[in-house]
């Protein structure tokens, strides 16, 4: 017999669930975690909160009931392989990527940052080089992707973890008294003088620059192969809570670390393995031919096939009202505000050009696997999304279309959708330039892809102000447009970074404001009765 308990917090799930949430538990812990753009209601927060007991109740049930092992009882365990007496660990293609000098040779070969996280933070106030010093090498002992390098094996490649830091001691640059101009800065900051080199390592680099007796610059510079844009969120919170502790002569209490790099990749390695035909075979019977290829109603340039594709972009604020609407539909439709942005292009491509079968690409952080929470590790990908339309689909048919095909993404990613179609092109045809020629990514409110919840014990210490240093970032463009929806909580902003080889700034700006305006009349128009 179901008691009310169980009843109880399993409504609660199912109720979560309809607004896009999960809840998971561990060690007698509760967490609700949900994708970026959906936004659960404040009351079945606060009724999730008045319950938590019952739930962490029900799931200590359900553990017991399917015999469920937490990951101590049944540990993971990468596969090695042992080379000249070194151990020695498998990747994924993700990191195949980045190691492999011939994959993208041309685009590599002509962006040198391409392959490196950068990024730097000024300082105004006391800050101690010592310290400092002390909590990198720290940090690099805590994360063992920091002392990983990369070799080719009997023509695969594998990673090696060093038991001891490769990086002995970060880098202090003292230009007190000099004069240096912002360019020569530039340049020390972020290591144009340095290439990695991922066999020896170290494949990160801390550098700390005195500019006066109360001005620094610490720069970092991480190659991609064992980081990405949610590693780097995880490095600084680790970072000024590690320095915060060291300077009060305690140790730092971070996140526990159960698993590491090589057991993740041992996991989407065993997971490519299990799903990749099903998967294979799932996409091929959704899509069995190519897409069209893309059309973007924008006007173009006279074509100079010689031209640099450099970046360029301008940045709109969506109305107020249309803001609204969008996250309403959103909430009816219990799925993401990314997904209502991406129906909102598709629909305007749809009614400019009638495409029906259109391919973007977004951004994917890659982290399934729960033992990836707090660990450094380079798992995002891009990843791309097919949508097919009816010429009878009106708005909300669309959006109910585009979230399936988001779901497909995130759960047919074994064999992936960009690997069917990759191998289903000619030997003249080239994915990017006709088939996918935009991204898009959703970005919420300044940029942390962390649980704001994490940075709560982050305390920085008074008469001590941190800035980051914004540099543009690689100034080729790979494909035609990026479009970066940046949610404040009170706008919506929407960055636009075109190949200016091909498109100017008039017709972005055209492009742009026509489509908002599609978008705020089609959205006025759908049945209130539907949001």
């Amino acid at each position: 017999m179901i008691d009310s308990t169980e009843v109880k917090a399993f409504n609660l799930i199912k109720e979560l669930n309809k607004e896009g949430g999960k809840i998971y538990y561990e060690n007698k812990e509760i967490y609700i975690k949900y994708p970026k753009g959906v936004e659960i209601s404040p009351g079945l927060i606060s009724k999730i909160k008045l319950h938590k007991l019952d739930l962490i109740s029900y799931f200590e049930g359900f553990s017991k009931k399917e015999n469920i092992q937490s990951p101590d009882q049944n540990k993971i365990e990468a596969t090695k392989i042992i080379h000249e007496g070194e151990e020695y660990y498998f990747i994924t293609p993700t990191e195949k990527y980045w190691v492999d000098d011939n994959a993208d040779r041309e685009y590599k070969e002509k962006n040198k940052d391409h392959g490196t996280i950068k990024f730097s933070y000024e300082i105004l106030g006391e800050f101690d080089k010592d310290v400092f010093n002390k909590s990198i090498l720290f940090l690099i002992n805590r994360n063992e992707s920091l002392r990983t390098t990369f070799h080719k094996i009997n023509e695969k490649f594998c990673m090696k973890v060093s038991n001891q830091s490769v990086l002995e001691c970060t880098e202090y640059i003292d230009l007190r008294g000099h004069e240096i101009s912002e360019s020569e800065l530039k340049d020390i900051r972020r290591f144009n003088e340095h290439k990695f080199d991922l066999s020896t390592g170290p494949l990160i680099l801390a550098r700390l620059i005195q500019i006066e007796d109360k001005k620094f610059v610490i720069s970092f510079n991480i190659h991609h192969v064992i980081s990405d844009i949610y590693s780097k969120q995880i490095l600084l919170r680790d970072f000024m809570v590690t320095y915060n502790s060291f300077l009060q002569n305690r140790e730092p209490e971070l996140p526990t670390v159960k698993y590491h790099l090589k057991e993740n990749l041992y996991l989407i390695n065993k997971f490519i393995e299990t799903n990749a035909d099903s998967n294979r075979n799932y996409w091929n019977d959704l899509y069995p031919n190519l897409p069209d290829e893309l059309i973007i109603p924008c006007t173009t340039k006279v074509a100079n096939k010689d031209a640099e594709r450099i970046k360029e972009s301008k940045i709109f604020d969506y109305p107020e009202d249309l803001f609204k609407n969008m996250k309403l539909i959103a909430k009816k439709e219990s799925t993401s505000l990314f997904v209502v942005l991406q129906t909102s292009f598709k629909a305007y491509f749809n009614h400019k050009t009638n495409q029906t079968d259109m391919l973007f690409g977004t951004y994917s952080f890659g982290r399934n696997f729960e033992i990836s929470e707090n660990q450094i590790g380079c798992y995002a990908k891009t990843v791309l999304i097919r949508t097919i339309f009816d010429k009878k689909d009106d708005f909300i048919s669309m959006v109910k279309k585009v979230k399936q095909s988001n779901n497909d993404m995130n759960d047919y990613h074994a064999f992936s959708l960009m690997d069917s179609i990759e191998k289903k092109l000619l030997p003249n045809q080239s994915l990017t330039g006709g088939f996918w020629k935009i991204n898009m990514q959703y970005d919420d409110a300044q940029g942390n892809y962390l649980n704001k919840s994490d940075y709560q014990d982050v305390v920085q210490r008074p008469n001590v102000e941190y800035r980051e240093i914004v540099d543009d970032k690689d100034p080729i463009m790979a494909i035609d447009m990026e479009l970066w929806f940046v949610n404040s909580g009170d706008n919506l902003q929407l960055n636009v970074v075109y190949d200016s080889s091909r498109y100017d700034s008039l017709g972005i700006e055209n492009f742009i404001r026509d489509y908002i305006d599609f978008s705020s009349k089609k959205i006025i128009d759908i049945d209130a009765n539907q949001i």
